[in-house]
């Protein structure tokens, strides 16, 4: 979903902020999920850029934003359910009536729960993902891969190590590549759920 450039406007965090480098005319408050460092980092950005203050909603206070001057972090116990944390959200967009929520996610897990949320949020929401099939196709590290290399779209060279490939020809799947290696997971979302010995 585009959004227009003049869609959103600033909410100082008090009358002794900083003025924001951008005016805009519609008010708006970054809303984002899990609490993470990322998400301070994010809350820190929309701070030092426009001097507002970022909702972050967690299942706890976690230390990454828990005595942030810059955060209003707010607990929901029950994140993992769908119409809960919709009905929380639109408990959050009622006590700012006169503001939209930019909702955003700091991992692939939340940006998928996003995009399965979308259907259950209002118009107060905005939601900058595509559709929920483009954001599952595109959290699967080969499915991004082999659509950068068909829009000709310069990306890491990527391989797949197939949880079935025996440890000695580990060094085949990996001829060619250049040290040091990042290696993550093809399916965050699906690896985050997945529990084994050693993890």
């Amino acid at each position: 979903m585009s959004v227009p450039a003049d869609i959103f406007a600033v909410m100082p965090t008090s009358p002794s902020s900083s003025p924001a480098r951008h005016s805009v005319t519609v008010p708006f408050v970054p809303v984002v999920l899990g609490g993470d460092l990322p998400a301070y980092t994010l809350a820190r950005a929309f701070h030092a850029e426009l001097g507002v203050r970022t909702v972050v909603v967690s299942r706890t206070v976690p230390y990454a934003v828990r005595d942030a001057g810059i955060v209003d972090n707010l607990v929901c116990p029950d994140m993992d359910d769908q119409q809960a944390l919709a009905d929380f959200l639109h408990g959050v967009a009622d006590t700012r009536p006169d503001h939209r929520l930019l909702l955003l996610g700091t991992m692939d897990a939340w940006i998928e729960r996003i995009g399965r949320l979308r259907h259950l949020l209002d118009d107060r929401f905005v939601v900058p993902y595509p559709d929920q099939g483009l954001i599952e196709q595109l959290n699967d590290k080969q499915n991004f891969a082999d659509l950068c290399a068909e829009l000709g779209v310069a990306h890491p060279v990527t391989r797949v190590l197939d949880h079935d490939v025996p440890e000695d020809r580990v060094g085949e799947v990996l001829e060619g590549m250049r040290w040091p290696l990042v290696v993550k997971a093809a399916d965050p979302p699906a690896f985050i759920e997945l529990i084994y010995p050693g993890k």
